[in-house]
């Protein structure tokens, strides 16, 4: 595991959890939201939808 992984593993459970958008931004460090969104929260509907296919 890297620390990447640590870091996306993090923001896709607390996504899950229901943690505020803006909160999840700023503990990500990404400067706008719609990049924690595309890689962590948009990553996670996509591996949803892929798992209910299987």
């Amino acid at each position: 595991m890297t620390i990447y992984g640590f870091r996306h593993s993090f923001a896709t459970l607390m996504s899950e959890k229901g943690i505020d958008k803006e909160v999840l931004q700023e503990l990500t460090g990404h400067v706008e939201f719609e990049t924690t969104d595309f890689y962590y929260i948009m990553y996670q509907r996509t591996q949803r939808k892929k798992n209910l296919k299987e």
